[in-house]
């Protein structure tokens, strides 16, 4: 038993730290390819080399003392391994001040700071003179890491040599910090000559303002079959959202199985009579002004008509603090709550809030897009204010989108398998007894566009009713509902598996679940 990120960090490592087994049953599977994506790509960063040219020395600070290889060094007879120490803790200088124009370098390639600091790195932009003064900047940091290395090795081999107490014990501490060293080396210049079709590669910017490099392979499904399923007996993956349009061949490519036996399970709610889906026309176009106030108007209304019991869900963060700020004033003036994820307090206590204090709204963002079950009627109210469809600057999304048909992929990293689709919300209310509900779709384009029309053509499950009312008529007189502002597939209130001849990928309903 494992979660998916040590599952797959045992793979790529060679497969030591789990014992050896014959039959895997892969949960949440729509997030495996997430997870291998993560897992076999690589990124380099300031903060990353910082903390591996610190395992050499690093010097003392507010919250730190002194450490690294340099006071193994210092520990030792002065005259024959002071100037060694001295020759360290200058060569990890030189080359952080190396480093810092290299990653300095890769920002300019990015757009001005906003929702998404991330571009791939496309031939055009290899050509261009931007990318000289990136090529440049990692010629000197390189020339900083190679010293560094160099010194490290001398160090190592005079520590081997001396005749002192434990020298193996100590050769063995330099080595290990050379390879983190030599690592860092070799993968920066991988990044930089990256240039497969198998791979993407893009920039990014760090928490502390600086750029990164990245890389990640196109497809993840071969390796996951080589490495992985093809080495099992059974296999079993498991989701709530593993089809599109009734289809999982999209999913069982992406994830890697070949040839797998499917099998999907339907829900045993009775959601054309418990749920209403309503498509307001009211609120703006998100690409127009207006709209996240239009959105913050609405979700006043559906909140003050539940009496509270509320959680809108936003795809960013930006968003989500506007709209706490707009729906605040009026909403405490009427004694409920309004708390936002990020502000105050994490998901957690936001839900165990909710649980206790039923006249809330949280506001919450991709930590409560899954995994979230509020039981009775402690949460009456569902918002979803844009459908987590990736956006198209997403340099991973874009890349895949370009190797392969971009609706069929975007409508399926949206309703089914590989990508944080709104999952859970549906079904955890729907385990509960849900008597009524309100689907609340508000983004009009949402109504017409190729993508929904197939997602509303192809649920697992009777679609619940529907209306189109404005948003101002959409709270009803019932005490429990589900209010969208953005439409959110019937099928996710149901739910998916993956056998290979022993590999089975299987929808199945939460309900049964």
């Amino acid at each position: 038993m494992a979660n998916h990120a040590p599952l797959l960090a045992d793979l790529v490592a060679g497969g030591s730290a789990i014992p050896d087994f014959d039959h895997l049953i892969i949960d949440e599977a729509h997030n495996l390819e997430d997870a291998a994506t993560n897992q076999f790509g690589g990124s380099v960063s300031m903060r990353k080399t910082v903390d591996v040219l610190d395992g050499i020395y690093r010097r003392p600070g507010r919250d730190h003392r002194e450490g690294g290889v340099v006071t193994l060094v210092r520990a030792l007879p002065e005259a024959a391994f002071g100037p060694v120490a001295k020759s360290l803790e200058e060569a990890v200088a030189r080359c952080t001040e190396k480093a810092r124009p290299f990653f300095d370098a890769l920002v300019v390639l990015l757009p001005p700071t906003g929702e998404d600091d991330r571009v791939l790195i496309t031939g055009g932009i290899r050509h261009s003179d931007v990318w000289g003064r990136v090529e440049s900047a990692w010629h000197d940091f390189e020339i900083g890491l190679r010293d560094v290395e160099a010194r490290v090795s001398t160090a190592r081999k005079l520590i081997s040599e001396a005749a002192i107490e434990s020298a193996e014990v100590l050769a063995g501490e330099v080595d290990s910090a050379l390879r983190k060293v030599s690592d860092l080396h070799l993968q920066a210049a991988e990044l930089l000559g990256a240039t497969a079709d198998d791979l993407i590669l893009w920039a990014g910017r760090d928490r502390d303002t600086t750029g990164t490099l990245n890389v990640a392979p196109l497809e993840v499904g071969p390796r996951l079959w080589e490495e992985l399923l093809s080495k099992r007996r059974v296999v079993v993956a498991t989701s709530a959202t593993l089809s599109a349009n009734n289809d999982m061949s999209f999913a069982s490519k992406r994830l890697g199985f070949e040839d797998p036996q499917v099998l999907q399970l339907g829900s045993p709610f009775d959601y054309p009579n418990a749920t209403l889906l309503c498509a307001v026309e009211d609120v703006p176009d998100p690409s127009e002004r207006g709209y996240l106030e239009g959105v913050a108007r609405a979700v006043v209304e559906l909140t003050l008509a539940s009496d509270g019991r509320a959680l809108a869900l936003f795809t960013s963060n930006a968003a989500l603090r506007r709209v706490a700020d707009l729906v605040r004033p009026e909403l405490e003036a009427a004694g409920i709550i309004a708390l936002a994820q990020g502000v105050e307090g994490s998901p957690k206590q936001l839900t165990d809030q909710l649980r206790n204090n039923p006249r809330t709204l949280v506001l919450g963002t991709s930590s409560f897009w899954e995994g979230v079950d509020i039981p009775g009627d402690d949460l009456s109210v569902l918002v979803i204010v844009r459908l987590p469809f990736a956006v198209p600057t997403d340099p991973i999304f874009a890349a895949r989108s370009e190797a392969s048909t971009f609706i069929r992929s975007s409508t399926c990293r949206c309703c089914s398998s590989t990508s944080s689709a709104p999952v859970v919300p549906g079904p955890a209310m729907s385990t509960t007894a849900l008597k009524s509900g309100v689907v609340c779709e508000g983004n009009p384009k949402m109504m017409t566009a190729r993508s929904s029309v197939e997602r509303i053509r192809a649920p697992t499950i009777v679609p619940p009713r529907l209306k189109r009312p404005p948003a101002s008529e959409v709270p009803p007189s019932t005490t429990t509902m589900i209010a969208s502002i953005s439409f959110i597939r019937p099928m996710l209130l149901a739910s998916a598996a993956i056998v290979m001849s022993s590999k089975l990928m299987i929808e199945m309903s939460s309900g049964i679940r």
